[in-house]
């Protein structure tokens, strides 16, 4: 996207920034998702095993609605979690200017040469896709782990 605003007041250039989701973040999201679903405490970034490349990239997924940061740490939003399991799309890809989200009818759109689209969690990275009979799987487990501290 090359899509500039300059004020005529004071000559401040503002940029459209667009951002991508790509399979690191969805892997990073996934991630996120089961510390959630594992604690259902918020997550610190150093307990997620993050690469520097989704470490740095990481807060990029709140432009999608995926997940949702507050002190002390962030968690997956309910559109993130359906996402993971395949249950909603999201929106990609999206664009930031001055840290606000721009729709989907904004000129900016008329510089990039992708149109915002629905994805698919499966679209961007199989392995992240945490299926039903997978969350089933993990439940007997865990059942299995309670009934051993009886």
């Amino acid at each position: 996207m090359k899509f500039t605003k300059r004020c005529d007041h004071c000559g401040h250039v503002e940029v459209a920034y667009t951002y991508m989701l790509n399979r690191s973040l969805v892997n990073a999201l996934r991630k996120l998702v089961d510390w959630w679903e594992t604690t259902h405490t918020l997550a610190e970034l150093k307990n997620l095993n993050l690469t520097n490349s989704q470490y740095g990239n990481f807060a990029h997924m709140q432009y999608f609605g995926l997940i949702k940061p507050v002190p002390g740490g962030w968690f997956p939003s309910e559109h993130g979690v359906a996402f993971i399991y395949g249950e909603e799309p999201t929106v990609m890809p999206m664009a930031v200017m001055q840290g606000t989200i721009l729709p989907s009818n904004h000129g900016a759109w008329s510089t990039h040469h992708i149109q915002p689209h629905e994805v698919y969690v499966w679209q961007i990275e199989k392995e992240a896709y945490k299926q039903r009979s997978q969350y089933a799987e993990e439940k007997s487990q865990n059942a299995s782990l309670f009934d051993l501290r009886k």
